[in-house]
């Protein structure tokens, strides 16, 4: 969903910088309870809130399959950094959003856009 939303004046602005915290990993808290009542930004906490929870939640898969490949052998250590290497599409991702929020757009994040954890 692609949507231009009007962005000028001082009260705007504020609602960029919101809104752009909440792509900031646990920044997103901060941006909860500053949160400002335009859609605009309550669009954006819930993107950047989605994208929060799958970096939570990749890190606690990742180190559940970390332990366990290496309990059954250290020289399958290669298929944990292969799938270590995913964990560089959250920055690409949180720039993303905050392109988005500069240019006033209200525009679902590729791969994880579609998921809804928070309105």
């Amino acid at each position: 969903m692609q949507k231009n939303v009007s962005m000028d004046g001082k009260d705007n602005r504020n609602d960029k910088l919101v809104a752009a915290m909440a792509y900031l990993g646990i920044l997103v808290v901060v941006a909860f309870f500053m949160e400002r009542k335009t859609q605009f930004v309550r669009y954006h906490l819930g993107q950047g809130a989605t994208l929060f929870a799958v970096e939570i939640l990749y890190g606690i898969l990742y180190q559940l399959l970390a332990v366990t490949v290496l309990m059954v052998s250290w020289r399958l250590y290669l298929i944990v950094r292969i799938v270590g290497y995913a964990a560089f599409v959250f920055p690409v991702l949180s720039v993303i959003g905050i392109i988005n929020v500069v240019n006033g757009q209200e525009k679902e994040l590729p791969v994880i856009g579609k998921i809804r954890f928070f309105r």
